[in-house]
């Protein structure tokens, strides 16, 4: 029995690491995402400014 519940704190272990890999990794390329927009956005900016 003892055996059962240690197996089971095993696999649960390992699924709460996978998710908050994947949770971490969502976060960062939803950052990535945001800041390569934010960035696009300051290149036009500055773009439109040395046309004026």
């Amino acid at each position: 029995m003892l055996g059962f519940v240690i197996h089971i704190n095993e696999a649960t272990l390992v699924f709460t690491q996978k998710s908050i890999v994947y949770e971490t990794t969502r976060f960062v390329n939803g950052f990535n995402r945001k800041m390569s927009i934010v960035f696009f956005a300051a290149r036009l900016n500055s773009f439109f400014v040395t046309l004026q």
